[in-house]
């Protein structure tokens, strides 16, 4: 249990949800659940989450379901399998509906010349102004 305490937490602080949150119904509205997982598919309005112990919980998206990425505002179309999320949902006439859907921070990769960091490019090549190779950094 401790173990499993500790995953969520974890995976809580790299959505940047507050740890109170991965457990219980801490800062939610009653009715309210948190998952926490990957997404394992999605099709339609189905979402379907990983959670670490390696159940998969399927949720419907509606009109209503908000997206974050980070602080920021997404669009369903930014999920995709593998992406670290949390859900929270709510119990409708669907079975469980999400209400908002929080991914984790983009972990864009740029690749940059260690001599001219002005440069960046979206995949590896080599710098215009010196001709050394780019290195992946994250954004």
């Amino acid at each position: 249990m401790r173990g499993r305490t500790l995953a969520l937490t974890a995976l809580a602080l790299t959505l940047g949800v507050a740890p109170g949150l991965a457990t219980a119904h801490d800062g939610h509205a009653h009715g309210m659940e948190p998952i926490l997982g990957t997404v394992a598919h999605i099709e339609g309005n189905r979402l379907d989450v990983a959670d670490p112990d390696g159940k998969t919980v399927s949720v419907t998206l509606t009109s209503a379901t908000t997206y974050f990425r980070g602080t920021t505002e997404a669009k369903r179309t930014d999920l995709k399998a593998g992406l670290r999320v949390a859900v929270e949902v709510a119990h409708g006439k669907a079975g469980l509906e999400a209400k908002v859907v929080r991914m984790g921070a983009s972990e864009e990769v740029v690749w940059t010349c260690p001599m001219h960091p002005e440069v960046k490019s979206a995949g590896p090549g080599k710098c215009p102004k010196c001709g050394m190779h780019l290195e992946k950094k994250k954004a």
